[in-house]
């Protein structure tokens, strides 16, 4: 009896991941603890890039050169353009709510004090060492691969 418990279990999670392949067609691995998920699907359609949506882009510019040319990463939109961002040696606010705190400031250097720029985004990891835009800055919209739905 537990055996086939057991065996209808896994037979009702490789269902339901099929669907989810078939659905997504394309399913992301996070390794990471820049975002609190680790699955994700990618959809490539969705071009509406709001914030508090994820998104899968090229990182292009890499100040402290740590990571290889034109990596992907997942980060969250934290502030879109027409929205106003704000940093000051501590916090980055946007439309005047916390998005990040600058914790390592040797390294966090990214200032701005106004409106963002259409076409550019503030990317935010939710840990607070995650590799962000307090590092490296706006974010160019033609960077932006895909959002990302989380899964688990």
């Amino acid at each position: 009896m537990q055996k086939r418990k057991l065996l209808t279990i896994c037979l009702a999670v490789a269902i339901c991941m099929v669907i989810i392949v078939l659905t997504c067609r394309n399913i992301g691995v996070n390794i990471s603890e820049s975002v609190p998920f680790r699955v994700y699907s990618i959809d490539k359609t969705d071009k509406h890039f709001s914030c508090g949506s994820y998104a899968l882009f090229y990182l292009t510019k890499d100040p402290l050169n740590i990571l290889p040319d034109k990596v992907k990463l997942v980060k969250r939109i934290a502030c879109a353009p027409g929205m106003s961002l704000n940093s000051s040696k501590e916090e980055f606010t946007c439309d005047g709510k916390l998005i990040a705190i600058r914790r390592d400031k040797a390294n966090m250097k990214f200032s701005f004090n106004g409106t963002v720029p259409k076409g550019m985004y503030f990317m935010s990891g939710d840990h607070f060492r995650s590799y962000d835009s307090r590092i490296w800055g706006f974010l160019n919209e033609k960077d932006i691969i895909a959002v990302v739905h989380p899964i688990f």
